[in-house]
């Protein structure tokens, strides 16, 4: 396999797809230079639109940290957090009562009528719990 063969299964592993993506990547990894030149402005915006997304995705992670009583900043993650001090994990606060009516009571609703009609469904995307988090 060529560096550029490498290189070429690595983005597709990452998912850059966009060929503008793809060309500053590239660039970016000591390789040729982007065929169209990227512009100042095209850039600003992408990172606008990147920092809006991810002020957007903070949000709702701060709001669900609220609805499960987890620390919203680390969720109980950084030993050094100074909202917590690292003991933050969800339930180790009491959750705010709205945001749970509002994100949790509706799957506590969909688990109790899957298990009473059998066996529930489980999501199409699971994720593994970090070790030691099991509980």
């Amino acid at each position: 396999m060529t560096a550029h063969t490498d290189l070429s299964a690595l983005m597709d592993a990452l998912g850059l797809r966009d060929e503008q993506l793809r060309a500053l990547f590239v660039a970016s990894q000591g390789g040729s230079r982007p065929q169209r030149p990227v512009h100042n402005a095209e850039l600003a915006e992408t990172a606008r639109q990147l920092r809006d997304s991810n002020d957007a995705l903070h949000r709702q992670l701060e709001l669900l940290a609220c609805a499960l009583g987890a620390c919203p900043d680390c969720w109980g993650a950084d030993p050094d957090c100074t909202e917590c001090g690292g003991i933050g994990r969800p339930g180790a606060f009491l959750p705010d009562e709205r945001l749970f009516r509002h994100f949790v009571l509706p799957v506590l609703r969909r688990l109790s009528a899957a298990l009473a009609e059998g066996a529930p469904q489980a999501s199409p995307k699971t994720g593994d719990i970090p070790k030691g988090e099991e509980k």
